[in-house]
């Protein structure tokens, strides 16, 4: 506190009035009441520290963002937001003075809240405006196409959202549509009606039936129940002996904002549900009721740009994509620069001469002639605006500077230094936790992408919920993690390759992530079609996963089905394990009775002959899956033995295990191959860690290969004669080299 005058109410004197006054103090008790100190607050509400002081001493205002910052930070429950009285603006776009304002989302989104700090992306709002103004015309839902990393769901939650509410569609009165805004998760269906629902008034129930009647009975409930949201034109209404009655009705459409689409695809499993969302959304923005000037809804989709082909399966959104579709893409130098500058500008805050330029030329843009002619590498975006946000943490007085920036590390090194700063503050516990955590939030296919994960899995998954508890909490405060009410993922892919530690978790459980993936997707399977006993594992293939989970259950997370799967599978292997121990026992009894009865020698030896022959091509069988199993086990490691294992188990029965298995072996065996070398191979080498191959040739040349992804690493050239010889160092760092020109190379 300082040594100022009082007034008699307590204020400050030449403080603002006691409102603010009364709020600061009030965090300031709440802060000491958790035992927080201002550098801690500071760094959880991503305000500056002075700020904050100003703010606790009656200098500065209890904003609305800011109160709602300290309170999450807190967990106070909105205590202090409900000090905060919000001026009215008289429709204005509320602008921000003070410089404890952070301008930056980080790795998260701009939401719609966040729509004065959105920048660079007017021409694509007003591109997306005009489709919508024609989709107003032609009906059908629009869908807005973008890679990842390229900010289309902030395009059209902080851009497109407010845009509409200021009235930019023609229709009068279209700033009055209630708007819907969702995500598919695993349950799409659910979350469309769920939010209809809570819009529009109608029951739950009714849409429910209304749906299970098709989707144009759905389309007409909800054209319904839009007309019944109608408003004058003005808001005003005049009422006479009772009744209300409006000059003009508004023409009602209900807008249906669906952001990452493309998760109808991979996280809804059910296909029946999935075509029940798509039905609905088509059916929503083709209906338009009994003399209607615009669609029951306009409905906008957010599709990741990989996801192209997938909607093209589906004839309406295939019929949309052919009659126009909004590809949003990345964004270019002048975009880049107003994204940069003017969330800053409007905080009030300066930024250094040449902190630009240094940020667009590390996010890989390279300018051309014209100022606006250079292109951002497509996934930078989150990059940027979290580098922006370290940027501001360490600005100095008002101005972001260059030091700033480089205190951060760079683009990557900002994400990375804030996952490793959290992780660091973490007790041994957590930080197990957190490893465990973060690997059941990656999927590993073609190359390691993120996927949600149900909350309390991740809880489920201790025994204890508090150590996963606090983990989510802290990684979610540094905006590392995003979390609902029911899911938690990462921010943004771009940990996966921008975090050191968790790339080489990854790498580390490369194989352990890929074999609970396979697990997963089966148990998925199996749960889909009514738990099938045909899909659960058997034989050779269940022991060895039960070995490996055994090996990995400190590690290595499972879904609750996952899990249930596996234990149906160890349960119908103990009954057919019983089933095959009564098997044989009745065969020796038989045995037994036969040689007692010798003297029906010849009826015996029929029956003998027929049950022998049955029996030796059960064991034909079972030797052939046996066999088969066991060249899958070994396909991934050793691809020639395991095709000559799969072929002797065809031909010692072919069974459909033994042909699959052959198949298989046959494609590794030929993907293991590794071509390059024009002339006879030489010589060739392993490093001691076996992770690289080298390879010498008649051709003058020596190749490094990847063992792991057979891929060619590097060509040496440089002798003028064949290489007769290769062998690295033991410590792996060097190769040497020998050849017929009398020469040796290192």
């Amino acid at each position: 506190m300082d040594d100022r005058d009082h007034g008699p109410d307590g204020s400050v004197a030449g403080a603002p009035p006691s409102g603010p006054t009364h709020a600061g103090e009030r965090l300031r008790q709440l802060r000491l009441e958790r035992h927080m100190s201002l550098v801690k607050l500071a760094r959880l509400a991503f305000y500056s520290k002075g700020y904050l002081s100003k703010v606790e001493n009656g200098e500065k205002p209890l904003s609305l963002e800011l109160a709602r910052a300290c309170d999450q930070a807190l967990e106070t429950g909105g205590a202090l937001e409900m000090l905060v009285s919000v001026p009215a603006t008289g429709g204005g776009t509320l602008r921000a003075t003070d410089e404890g304002m952070c301008p930056y989302r980080g790795l998260s989104s701009f939401g719609a809240e966040d729509a004065r700090w959105f920048f660079g992306r007017d021409e694509a709002t007003a591109d997306v405006v005009t489709q919508l103004t024609e989709r107003l015309q032609t009906g059908g839902p629009l869908l807005v196409m973008a890679p990842s990393g390229a900010g289309k769901s902030s395009l059209l939650r902080a851009g497109l959202l407010p845009a509409l509410a200021r009235g930019v569609l023609p229709p009068p009165g279209s700033r009055a549509w209630p708007s819907i805004l969702l995500t598919p998760g695993e349950h799409p269906v659910e979350q469309l009606l769920g939010q209809v629902a809570s819009v529009t008034g109608s029951p739950l129930r009714l849409l429910e039936k209304a749906l299970d009647k098709g989707p144009d009975a759905f389309a007409v409930t909800v054209r319904s129940a839009v007309d019944s949201l109608r408003r004058p034109i003005d808001g005003s209404s005049s009422h006479r002996q009772g009744t209300c009655h409006a000059a003009s009705d508004v023409p009602a459409s209900l807008v249906i904002l669906v952001d990452q689409f493309e998760e109808a695809f991979t996280l809804c499993r059910n296909e029946q549900e999935r075509v029940a969302f798509i039905g609905a959304l088509l059916a929503l923005a083709a209906d338009r009721g009994e003399g209607s000037e615009v669609p029951t809804a306009l409905v906008i989709l957010g599709v990741r740009a990989d996801f192209y082909d997938r909607c093209l399966a589906y004839p309406g959104l295939a019929a949309s994509l052919q009659h126009g579709h909004v590809t949003l893409g990345p964004m270019n130098n002048a975009q880049l620069h107003e994204a940069i500058t003017a969330p800053a500008r409007e905080a009030g805050l300066e930024v250094e001469a040449g902190l630009v330029e240094i940020l667009l030329r590390d996010i890989g843009l390279v300018p051309g002639d014209a100022a606006d002619a250079g292109i951002s590498p497509a996934g930078t975006l989150p990059l940027l605006s979290h580098a922006l946000l370290s940027t501001w943490q360490h600005r100095e007085a008002a101005t972001l500077t260059v030091a700033g920036y480089q205190l951060t590390g760079g683009i990557s090194g900002a994400v990375a230094s804030t996952a490793e700063r959290a992780y660091a503050a973490l007790s041994p516990e957590q930080r197990t936790m957190a490893r465990r955590i973060l690997l059941q939030l990656v999927h590993i296919g073609d190359k390691a992408t993120s996927q949600r994960a149900l909350r309390i899995s991740l809880l489920d998954s201790s025994p204890s919920p508090q150590p996963v508890e606090s983990v989510l909490e802290a990684f979610t405060r540094a905006r590392l993690l995003t979390m609902d009410a029911d899911h938690v993922e990462l921010a943004h892919e771009i940990l996966l390759r921008a975090w050191p530690r968790l790339r080489q978790w990854i790498e580390d459980s490369g194989t352990d992530l890929r074999t609970r993936q396979l697990i997963i997707d089966s148990a998925a399977m199996w749960e889909s079609q009514g738990r099938d006993e045909s899909l659960l594992y058997r034989g050779t293939h269940l022991a060895a996963t039960l070995e490996w989970l055994k090996s990995t259950e400190n590690t290595i997370e499972l879904t609750p089905v996952a899990r249930a799967y596996l234990e149906a599978s160890a349960a119908l292997g103990t009954v057919e394990l019983l089933r095959e121990r009564q098997r044989v026992r009745r065969l020796r009894i038989l045995a037994s009775s036969l040689a007692v009865l010798l003297v029906l020698a010849l009826v015996a030896g029929s029956l003998a002959f027929q049950q022998n022959r049955t029996a030796q091509g059960q064991r034909r069988i079972a030797i052939s899956r046996e066999l088969a199993a066991r060249a899958d086990a070994m396909l991934r490691q050793k691809p020639e033995p395991a095709m000559l294992t799969a072929l002797t188990a065809y031909r010692k029965y072919p069974t459909a295990e033994a042909r699959n298995s052959l198949l298989s072996s046959y494609s590794a065996f030929n993907a293991s191959r590794l071509t390059g070398h024009t002339e006879v191979v030489t010589a060739v080498a392993f490093s001691p860690d076996g992770r690289t191959l080298a390879t010498a040739s008649l051709d003058h040349t020596t190749k490094l290969w990847d063992t792991a992804t057979h891929q060619l690493i590097t060509t040496f050239t440089g002798h003028t004669d064949a290489v007769q010889g290769v062998t690295f160092s033991p410590d792996g760092d060097t190769l040497v080299t020998g050849s017929d020109d009398h020469t040796v190379k290192v």
